[in-house]
């Protein structure tokens, strides 16, 4: 090999080398730098309208039992069968010269029912008094 074709190759190379190091920088510099993609916002479509067809109503008759007997002991456990004191005074906020006492009882709960409708009763009595200075 002659010294001239031996610099032709050595330039080659020196330019190859040139040409790679300059598409090594140009590709860093587009992988670091964001990506920007001008494409034009989504279109905004309303949600369709419900389109199934409508349903016939429909009617279910079931036979519905229950034991109100707990329902009756809860009752009675939860209202008191007499309430107040009729001895005790209790003052009166707009006049300090009264006071009244109350008592009031109930008999037990009854339960009836007839067809679709249910009835709780019971009998309630009270008294009351008021003293006067």
């Amino acid at each position: 090999m002659t010294f001239s074709s031996r610099r032709s190759v050595l330039v080659f190379i020196g330019f190859v080398l040139l040409v790679a190091a300059a598409a090594t920088v140009y590709i860093r510099n587009k992988i670091s730098s964001p990506l920007v993609l001008d494409a034009p916002p989504p279109p905004v479509v309303a949600d369709p309208m419900d389109t199934s067809p409508k349903v016939a109503e429909s009617t279910i008759e079931a036979l519905v039992t229950y034991n109100l007997s707990t329902a009756v002991d809860s009752l009675e456990a939860a209202v008191p069968r007499t309430y107040g004191d009729i001895e005790q005074r209790l003052p009166i906020a707009s006049n300090t010269r009264a006071s009244f006492g109350f008592t009031v009882s109930r008999s037990p709960f009854r339960v009836r029912v007839t067809g679709l409708t249910l009835s709780i009763s019971a009998d309630v009595e009270y008294q009351g008094r008021v003293w006067y200075r």
